[in-house]
């Protein structure tokens, strides 16, 4: 073999093992968090393939596959919502990783600075740039969170954020970078007399810069003042929470509470994220529960729900409540960073707009891996909650999941006067080494803001930690386990004084200002337009591949429309949904048979969770056919409610009862309403609805509901009593009137009621929910979690799963 065809195959095999040497580094440290010596080597291989001086230079396309990789393997967790999690978000998360080789290499060749000044400089400023520019903020890795359990060392954060120490961990990569260069050159017989004197002059500067940060970090560890504030009680019930299963999980929390928390021990309790994954003021569910609980144990309570929008009704927020001893809602802070993809899908109105079949493929994958197409909105913008202490109010601020992760989350709050902050997660299904690199940043949140920091996780990790970022207290649960285990830790939170730190007031001065300065300086060295990295068609390419359809249309034979129904028909009997759509689709290029179609393709978008095609095709269909509009329109108006678009939904659902009263039309609109909270315009609806059909026990029993949440009892009662009489197995009108006579002072006629609503409708989980809270009130906690197994066994069948309380807990 000659020998050049030899070097450059030996040449190519090295940079790949450089390239991707990094990522394997970064992301054996993502798994093994203990090991925090590692981040000081990891980024050695790409120091060295992008400030390698020996012709020809590496190319730029060695970097998008291993930054690409890089992503994968630190959020290897992502795979348990589906292999394709990691890769699918990684595609659009790794583009803020790319211009550090040209940003590195322009450094380098122009100013031939020690790699230990370099490397930190350009690593630090786009290490900013990712968690400032990086969808959601959401970049878990910053290098500096590595060192968090070395107290000393991340001091200086009070100073220059997690950034400085990030920093300190890149300057040790450069120094080792240079070390190997220098070996590599010696081997290959390259003189340089000055080689040993600059690398002991480059070693001593890296020494000082960690003696000097050491030092510091041993004054303020010293110098730090605290005294003791509010005792806060921390719930980690480690449940699953399920949508279909809130009554459920709210109940095993209440129950968990009250039993773990004794009575005086705290001034605020704490529940984790989703722990009411529901809209926390649904009329009688949720609120008088807490109320008793924050009443009995002396403490408000602090619970993360979902709140409705009121201009958006079928959008929701991710919301902490602090509720007091009479269920008001004292106040309520509500996420601001969004989780892509699960809370909140990115550009959404945009695709939709301009690029429908991305738009399509987006929210196929989603379902894929969620189940749901999230319906989030952010938060308005920073506030605090104020906890009665001592006569007086003390400020505090709430982060919800991740937005730790984001130093100005909570820097923004400490500049607002928080005395300590909070952060209330659930992260059960992700594992031990992200939850301990949660906890990790969480020790430079505290540090950099000087403030004590309490977290609260559904499964862990669950901590006080204090404002010199130590771990004062963990909690440790049934089982000595700091995550998947069942707890409550109770500590008094440590309050500082002295105002926000210089990190706070700076705004991220140190990590801009790297930024800055590597901009500045390779924009210097650029002396040649430099090529620009082809990474547009990477993404481009991932999601050509989509193979998405767009919605079905109406077909355009009449003639073929009969035997199209047919096929449609034993199609989606056989259990071909998918199969149906296209010719149910054809079926409705006629009126008559297309009448017949309409619930049926309904059905086959439904089963394939084509929400929007299902959208899409009835409106066009009611366009085409308006002399069968009226039907079309009522499904379109359900797949608008399955998309969150309630009152796209009750507009058209109210055209749908204009063009075709029928009962089940005016009933769709007046529970449309209701969820609008709207109850007066709901009444409405059902009384159209009661005139066409005043016999209909449905009917009659969503009147008599709409009356009792509209605040008219009397008239309530009176629908529901008549409608009980002639139908004495209706359990959800039973249901109801239990609610009313719990109102009208409760008692044996309440929980008469509730049994009653039992019988004849044995899985009804509200009727349930009211006779374990009666249970609880009369001290009998035995009998509660009777009703509560009742309820989860309900659940569980309706999931199609196994399961029970103890399991879940």
């Amino acid at each position: 073999m000659p020998k050049s065809v030899s070097g450059t195959g030996a040449r190519i095999l090295v940079r790949c093992a450089l390239a991707f040497g990094t990522p394997l580094l970064l992301g054996t440290y993502a798994l093994f968090p203990g090991r925090v010596l590692l981040p000081y080597v990891a980024l050695v291989p790409w120091i060295l393939l992008y400030t390698d001086d020996r012709p020809p230079e590496a190319s730029a396309w060695w970097f998008p596959p291993a930054a690409f990789l890089t992503w994968v393997l630190q959020y290897t967790a992502l795979s348990r919502f589906g292999w394709f999690a990691g890769p699918a978000m990684a595609s659009v998360m790794f583009v803020t990783w790319l211009p550090f080789p040209f940003v590195m290499r322009s450094v380098h060749r122009r100013f031939r600075w020690p790699r230990a000044f370099s490397a930190p400089l350009v690593w630090v400023g786009l290490e900013w740039f990712r968690l400032t520019f990086t969808l959601a903020h959401f970049d878990l890795y910053a290098i500096g969170y590595s060192q968090a359990r070395i107290g000393p060392l991340v001091q200086i954060a009070d100073l220059t954020g997690v950034y400085g120490v990030s920093f300190l961990v890149a300057m040790g990569n450069g120094l080792v970078a240079d070390l190997v260069t220098a070996w590599r050159d010696r081997r290959a017989g390259l003189p340089d007399p000055m080689r040993r004197t600059r690398l002991k002059r480059e070693a001593w500067i890296v020494a000082v810069a960690f003696a000097a940060a050491l030092a510091y970090g041993a004054f303020r560890l010293g110098t730090i003042e605290e005294r003791e504030g509010p005792r806060l009680a921390v719930v980690q019930p480690n449940i699953e929470h399920s949508t279909r299963n809130t009554v459920g999980v709210h109940l095993s929390e209440v129950l968990f509470t009250n039993e773990r928390v004794p009575p005086g021990v705290a001034d605020l309790i704490v529940w984790p994220e989703n722990a009411i994954l529901d809209n926390v003021r649904r009329p009688g569910i949720y609120l008088p529960d807490l109320a008793r609980l924050a009443k009995d144990k002396g403490a408000l309570m602090l619970v993360g729900g979902m709140g409705k929008v009121a201009s958006d009704p079928g959008r929701t927020t991710n919301t902490a409540f602090l509720i007091d001893g009479s269920g008001a809602v004292l106040g309520e802070a509500s996420k601001r960073l969004l989780f892509p993809w699960s809370e909140q899908i990115p550009a959404d109105d945009a695709l939709r707009r301009f690029a429908p079949p991305l738009w399509r493929l987006q929210r196929a994958i989603v379902r894929l891996a969620w189940g749901f197409v999230p319906t989030g909105v952010p938060g308005p913008g920073v506030t605090l909650l104020s906890l009665p202490w001592q006569g007086s109010t003390l400020p505090f601020g709430v982060l919800i999941c991740v937005e730790n992760v984001y130093p100005p989350a909570a820097s923004g709050q400490a500049l607002r006067g928080a005395r300590f902050l909070v952060t209330i997660t659930s992260e059960k299904t992700i594992g031990g080494p992200v939850q301990e690199q949660l906890l990790r940043i969480s020790m430079l949140r505290a540090i950099e803001n000087r403030i004590a920091f309490v977290r609260c996780g559904n499964s862990g990790i669950s901590a006080f930690i204090d404002a010199r970022g130590v771990t004062r207290k963990v909690l440790r649960g049934d089982h000595g386990g700091t995550i998947f285990d069942t707890g409550v830790l109770v500590d008094r939170v440590p309050l500082t004084s002295g105002g926000p730190t210089l990190y706070a007031r700076s705004r991220d001065a140190f990590g801009r200002g790297c930024f800055g300065f590597a901009v500045v300086l390779a924009l210097t060295a650029a002396l040649r337009p430099q090529r620009r990295l082809p990474v547009a068609g990477l993404v481009a390419a991932a999601l050509a591949a989509q193979g998405c359809a767009g919605p079905p249309v109406p077909g355009r034979d009449p003639r073929a429309a009969p035997a199209a129904l047919a096929e449609g028909r034993d199609r989606l009997a056989k259990g071909d949904a998918k199969g149906a759509i296209a010719p149910l689709a054809a079926a409705c290029a006629d009126p008559a048979p297309c009448r017949e179609a309409i619930p049926l393709i309904s059905s086959a978008l439904q089963a394939t969770r084509r929400f929007e095609d299902g959208d899409e095709f009835f409106a066009a269909l009611a366009k085409a056919h308006p002399e069968i509009a009226g039907p079309a329109l009522v499904e379109r108006g359900l797949f608008l409610d399955r998309l969150a678009e309630l009152r796209d939904a009750e507009a058209v659902t109210a055209e749908a009862a204009r063009l075709d009263p029928r009962p089940d039309t005016w009933t769709a609109l007046g529970t449309l309403r209701m969820r609008m909270d709207e109850p007066d315009a709901a009444l409405q609806a059902y009384g159209e609805a009661l005139e066409l059909a005043p016999s209909d026990p449905q009917v009659r029993y969503l009147h008599g509901r709409a009356l009792w949440l509209a605040g008219r009892n009397d008239e309530a009662t009176r629908e529901l009593t008549a409608l009980v009489a002639e139908h004495p197995d209706d359990g959800a009108a039973w249901a109801v009137l239990g609610r009313l006579r719990d109102a009208a002072g409760g008692g044996a006629p309440a929980q008469d009621a509730y049994r009653r609503a039992i019988a004849g409708d044995p899985e009804n989980v509200e009727a349930r929910l009211m006779l374990a809270r009666d249970a609880i009130s009369r001290g009998q906690p035995d009998e509660a979690k009777r009703w509560l197994a009742e309820i989860w066994a309900i659940n569980t069948r309706a999931e199609g799963r196994t399961g029970s309380p103890a399991a879940a807990r």
